[in-house]
């Protein structure tokens, strides 16, 4: 059973590391968030995207950047996952942004 396991653990992350791999997680993740995730819900935000080789191939034809080690982010936050309105940033910057938008909303008053 262990070999199974180490076997599967390989090719886990070896398909993760890969390009393909990594935008195909993101997929994933995406759509389950607009599909469970109460906040995304309510305000309809939804994944244009109609498959995770949709998303990969906007990624890498249209976007032209490898996002291994980056996190997805929409431009407006309002809108949703799809062209136009997804960028790849780092951490630290993804981080920047969300506290920001955070401190504009409190107890369901938003300020500016």
């Amino acid at each position: 059973m262990e070999n199974r396991q180490e076997y599967f653990r390989a090719y886990n992350k070896a398909r993760y590391n890969s390009l393909e791999g990594f935008v195909r997680h993101v997929y994933h993740n995406i759509a389950g968030r607009c599909k469970h995730r109460k906040l995304y819900i309510d305000r309809g935000i939804e994944c244009k995207f109609t498959s995770s080789d949709n998303l990969i191939d906007y990624v890498i034809n249209e976007l032209q950047i490898d996002p291994r080690g980056l996190e997805c982010h929409r431009i407006d936050d309002n809108g949703h996952y799809e062209k136009g309105n997804i960028i790849f940033l780092t951490n630290e910057d993804h981080k920047k942004i969300h506290v920001e938008l955070r401190s504009l909303s409190y107890k369901g008053n938003h300020y500016k």
